[in-house]
């Protein structure tokens, strides 16, 4: 089973390279406001699972990430907590 990582990572890639083709084409110069609605619609809907991602995993990283603090890590433990 691909874990959530790497499905992101497989989106990310194909995602990049779909960008880059179209920049490099000039494809966006030549969409109707119909089409450009509809990319604005998708890029959008991918960037608010993207940050849901982000909002679940951040309380876990926090918790895991603050308790283990390196030695080099001079933050007062007050500004390490925030």
């Amino acid at each position: 089973m691909e874990s959530l990582a790497d499905a992101l990572r497989d989106v990310e890639q194909s995602l990049g390279e779909a960008v880059d083709r179209a920049f490099r084409s000039g494809e966006l110069r030549g969409l109707d406001d119909a089409a450009v609605l509809s990319l604005m619609a998708q890029a959008a809907s991918i960037a608010r699972r993207a940050e849901a991602a982000l909002v679940a995993t951040s309380p876990k990283c926090r918790s895991g990430c603050m308790s283990r603090r390196t030695p080099n890590d001079r933050r007062p433990a007050m500004a390490a907590a925030r």
